[in-house]
């Protein structure tokens, strides 16, 4: 969920390319996003104040620049889906052309399906949907930076 969400901001396109962002990171990882951490109010507190999933050493450089781009805390600096599919695309052509590239490409999805090994969930993670029920007094004791930049993400 977009942090802006959790300060009950509107809900905007910006919104879902957050989490477009965390559907690539899992993809690559193979695991959900703060799988190993209690799904409760300090996490929230964190991931306003910038916590992000650490990246990911399996994740191309140019796919984790984007990435790092859906998770910007600006919702205004976050690309578009077009812009989310151009670098796709780009990405997938440089491994189609580059005879090397698409070798190691199938020799790295045969051996990496399954291989990576997710962390313990914790007994206090949900992976269901449900309705967080915070108060104003609970959205009030986040501490919310006053630019949601790059510079206050947390990417380790």
């Amino acid at each position: 969920m977009a942090p802006e969400l959790f300060l009950l901001q509107k809900y905007t396109k910006a919104s879902d390319i957050y989490s477009v962002g965390m559907l690539m990171w899992e993809i690559f990882g193979g695991f959900p996003p703060f799988n190993d951490i209690p799904h409760d109010l300090s996490t929230i507190s964190n991931i306003i104040s910038g916590l992000r999933p650490p990246m990911l050493s399996e994740i191309p450089n140019e796919i984790q620049s984007l990435i790092k781009r859906c998770w910007n805390g600006d919702p205004s600096k976050r690309p578009t889906i077009e812009e989310i599919l151009d670098v796709i695309k780009y990405q997938y052509r440089q491994i189609l052309e580059n005879e090397e590239l698409s070798i190691a490409y199938d020799n790295e999805k045969k051996t990496y399906s399954g291989s990576r090994k997710a962390n313990k969930p914790t007994n206090q993670t949900y992976h269901t949907s449900r309705i967080l029920s915070l108060s104003e007094k609970d959205i009030n004791k986040f501490v919310i930076p006053e630019d949601f930049d790059d510079e206050n993400v947390d990417w380790e």
